[in-house]
C-alpha cells in the first residue's frame, strides 16, 4: 500500500514537471521517473542484502523481506529525486517562452534603427 501512495506522488510531479515546461506526453516523464524510483530500490536492496550476507551472516532464509524492502526505498526516492533534478536542468535549458517572445519582437527594432 506504501508503494502505491509513494507511486501516485512520483508520476504526479514528473506530470506537473512536464507540463510546466509544456512537454508534449508527461506521461513519459512519469513513466521514466516510475522506472528510476523502482530500479534505484532494486538496487538498493541488492545492496543491502549483500552487506548483511557479508558482515552479519544474513541468509534469505531469516532476511525479512519487508524490512528489506523498506531501506531500500530511500534508494528509490533518491535515484528518482537525481532524475527529476536531470530532467528540470534538461527542461529548463531546451524551454523557450513563445509568449515572452512575442512581447519583445517590435523592442528590438527600436534599437537597431540607423538614423543617417
Amino acid at each position: 500500500m506504501l508503494s502505491l501512495i509513494l507511486w501516485y506522488f512520483i508520476s504526479k510531479e514528473f506530470i506537473r514537471l512536464a507540463e510546466k515546461y509544456r512537454r508534449k506526453k508527461p506521461w513519459k516523464s512519469a513513466v521514466t521517473g516510475l522506472l528510476f524510483y523502482l530500479i534505484g530500490m532494486v538496487i538498493g536492496v541488492f545492496v543491502i542484502f549483500l552487506v548483511g550476507v557479508v558482515f552479519f551472516d544474513l541468509s534469505l532464509d531469516n532476511a525479512l523481506s519487508y524490512l528489506l524492502v523498506l531501506l531500500g526505498i530511500p534508494t528509490g526516492l533518491l535515484s528518482s529525486y537525481g532524475y527529476y533534478r536531470y530532467l528540470k536542468r534538461k527542461y529548463a535549458r531546451e524551454f523557450v517562452d513563445l509568449e515572452a517572445d512575442l512581447n519583445t519582437i517590435g523592442q528590438d527594432s527600436k534599437d537597431t534603427v540607423d538614423t543617417n
